[in-house]
């Protein structure tokens, strides 16, 4: 038997019968099934009431598009363009009065300067938007973003601390 490698508590629950039986027939065991389940509840306390609502609601979403067009939304063009669709239908239920969706206009954020988390150094929705994306996209591990992102903070306000010094000298 494996030693956890932190500390731990052992507990026991139970399981509905047909929950039970749903859980011995996925690949992962009983165990790490919970444990994931465990980790997406943690992601939930962390979010406000409409994100998770949201969340929930993509996993609709992908359904819905599965049963009606036959096919995953990332396994054919089409149906990810519908359920591209559906996303932005689903998540216009939450936007903002003063909500801009003219994709043509160029959507001001405050400069990075006067927001204390900002990691990235654009000023553009969109490109704020992508960037962070990106960076979701290619290190899914939280920790490890929250450093690079401390690591990109420091750099801005360094870079910020210099440009301020420099009065008015050279390129701008």
């Amino acid at each position: 038997m494996k030693k956890p490698e932190k500390e731990s508590v052992q507990t026991a629950i139970r399981l509905p019968r047909e929950t039970y039986d749903r859980l011995r027939k996925r690949d992962e065991s009983i165990t790490d099934a919970i444990k994931r389940g465990l980790d997406l509840v943690a992601l939930e306390d962390e979010a406000d009431e409409p994100t998770r609502e949201f969340s929930h609601l993509i996993f609709e979403l992908a359904r819905e598009v599965e049963l009606e067009l036959g096919t995953q939304w990332h396994s054919d063009g089409i149906a990810h363009r519908t359920f591209r669709r559906m996303l932005l239908r689903a998540i216009s239920k939450w936007r903002p009065a003063d909500y801009n969706d003219n994709l043509f206009d160029d959507v001001k954020v405050a400069p990075f300067r006067d927001r204390p988390l900002a990691s990235v150094p654009f000023n553009n929705a969109d490109d704020v938007g992508t960037a962070l994306a990106d960076n979701v996209l290619q290190n899914r591990d939280r920790a490890a973003r929250d450093r690079v992102r401390a690591i990109n903070r420091e750099t801005l306000q360094e870079i910020e601390r210099i440009h301020g010094n420099r009065k008015g000298e050279g390129n701008d």
